[in-house]
């Protein structure tokens, strides 16, 4: 059961994903690139980039980082502009594994990003049937800025200690999001 796998509060449901970890024995690098256009707006893409590289025998480390920028295709005739909606995602992340003896591995994590999208996806409609869009397909009217801004912290830490009858995991964890919204 996912409860006694996952603790009691994980009764909805989990999503566990596992992030690629450092190498004791080789040093690796990758970088990539997209690009995207959306219909009746501006243009987007992301750039990532990870390496890998041991340190010691015992020690390696690994970091990874990405920056996206979001295209935007709502028009604010106030004082949003062209494109309101668009903005940008950016994360790091930074991982250390040691290996002290061959039973004992500790593995050290630390991740941040933030996420920033300058306007809200929305179009002024007639408050009436048929509900037409007033400002245009796309439109909208703003007297304010509108923002939706979060940053997430995650920082966690694993000890494995294999013995002949079993093995110890000693995991730990600290989040922290940040919202900040204006409207």
């Amino acid at each position: 059961p996912q409860g006694t796998l996952y603790g009691a509060s994980s009764l909805g449901g989990v999503i566990k994903y596992v992030t690629k970890q450092p190498s004791l024995t080789r040093t690796e690098a990758n970088i990539s690139e997209e690009f995207e256009g959306v219909d009746h707006g501006d243009f987007g893409g992301k750039v990532r980039a990870s390496a890998s590289t041991p340190l010691t025998d015992e020690l390696a480390v690994r970091v990874s980082g990405y920056y996206r920028w979001i295209p935007g295709y709502i028009d604010d005739v106030g004082i949003g502009g062209e494109d309101a909606n668009r903005g940008f995602d950016w994360g790091l992340r930074g991982t250390a594994l040691w290996k002290p003896a061959s039973n004992l591995t500790i593995n050290l994590n630390a991740m941040e990003q933030q996420s920033r999208q300058n306007g809200y996806d929305v179009v002024d409609l007639s408050a009436s049937p048929p509900y037409q869009p007033l400002y245009g397909p796309l439109g909208q009217l703003r007297y304010t800025q509108e923002f939706l801004s979060y940053k997430t912290s995650l920082y966690s830490a694993a000890i494995t200690y294999e013995q002949p009858y079993g093995t110890f995991l000693s995991a730990s964890s600290y989040n922290s999001i940040r919202p900040t919204q204006a409207l």
